[in-house]
């Protein structure tokens, strides 16, 4: 992240009002560690997804994601606990109380991200995030997207796997893929394997949903 935001010299990653409008509409004690340049009352200024904006008159991605030391959990205890609550919510054997997963899980990610005990508790009252068995799936769903901020493959799965609303077509005009297709040196140097596999997603299509996302 250093080498992308930092040494890079770049000066065009912004927050998107597809994550701001989301996370300002909840009133997310992380906003100020997500991202910095905000607005009044900690809200995120997002640009509309998909459009070239002016750098500065938006939210840019926070100090945290430009020290060079930052580090990385391939898979953290935060996202455990949301797919712990996700296999409770499933009916799994051994995974127990979904609704105390799912706190623990956000819980964890706003202290991980500067935010206080107390903090977790007043965001946890809220309407929209205090557990609901009705709407366990689409809260569990909402909220590792946000807690997954710095792990965007998992946030991108979130967004399929749970059908979340938020992300359909962006004002650009783009629709967010439900897949990567295969890159171009797989077409060259595994011709075989890669076209036998692509025959599995409609010729590559970026459309054709993964086996995990029916």
């Amino acid at each position: 992240m250093w080498e992308t935001l930092v040494q890079s010299g770049r000066t065009d990653y912004v927050a998107s009002a597809t994550l701001g409008d989301v996370l300002n509409g909840l009133a997310d004690p992380r906003r100020a560690g997500f991202f910095k340049n905000l607005g009044g009352s900690d809200s995120i200024i997002g640009a509309p997804h998909g459009y070239q904006v002016n750098y500065y008159d938006y939210s840019q991605p926070g100090a945290a994601l430009e020290d060079p030391t930052w580090s990385h959990a391939a898979i953290s205890y935060v996202e455990v606990e949301f797919l712990m609550a996700h296999a409770a919510v499933a009916g799994w054997a051994g995974a127990s109380d979904a609704a105390t997963h799912y706190e623990n899980g956000i819980r964890a990610s706003i202290e991980e991200w500067g935010g206080s005990s107390a903090d977790a508790d007043a965001y946890m009252m809220h309407p929209m995030v205090a557990f609901s068995s009705t709407t366990a799936a689409t809260q569990i769903g909402v909220q590792k997207w946000i807690a997954m901020y710095s792990n965007a493959f998992e946030a991108y799965a979130a967004v399929r796997m749970y059908d979340l609303p938020m992300q359909t077509a962006a004002l650009a005009g783009t629709v967010t893929p439900s897949r990567y297709s295969y890159p171009l040196d797989e077409y060259s140097l595994n011709t075989t394997n890669v076209n036998a596999a692509a025959a599995n997603y409609s010729g590559d299509d970026t459309f054709a949903k993964v086996f995990w996302d029916m």
